[in-house]
């Protein structure tokens, strides 16, 4: 391969680097933080090799300190009790059945915590209106606010 100009010989190397690494960890997060500084530095003045490294070495730092504060996965709730999902996925059906396709998009909305003025532009109705909608059909549901 040609010599490129710098910075770009820089930035090739590490996409080389980034691309060797199978992991996603804090070697990957640091090379994708100095490949982003070079992309983001003013083309008249690149930023040195000693200065990519030091973000890169910065990067892998603070990603090293959020991984060692992050709880384990627990694991998946659905494999452990089985059953428990099952009987959750047929309630989810029953309540579909009997509310209907355009009742359910609003309530999978309000479930996934969209804000009513959004789900109100979707549906073409005033805030309040949406507000009362989904206040009967959980009282309809027997749900409590």
């Amino acid at each position: 391969m040609a010599d490129l100009p710098h910075p770009w010989g820089m930035y090739a190397r590490l996409q080389t680097n980034l691309r060797r690494d199978y992991l996603v960890g804090d070697r990957s997060w640091g090379t994708e933080a100095g490949m982003a500084h070079i992309l983001k530095s003013d083309s008249d003045a690149p930023p040195t090799e000693d200065e990519v490294n030091q973000v890169i070495a910065t990067s892998r730092r603070r990603e090293r300190h959020r991984g060692s504060r992050r709880e384990p996965l627990l694991e998946d709730i659905a494999t452990a009790h089985p059953e428990s999902a099952l009987t959750a996925r047929r309630e989810l059906a029953a309540i579909r059945r009997k509310v209907g396709d355009r009742n359910w998009e609003l309530l999978t909305a309000v479930g996934i915590g969209s804000k009513y003025k959004e789900i109100s532009v979707a549906l073409s109705m005033p805030p309040g209106a949406v507000r009362v909608k989904v206040l009967r059909l959980r009282a309809s549901l027997g749900v409590a606010a």
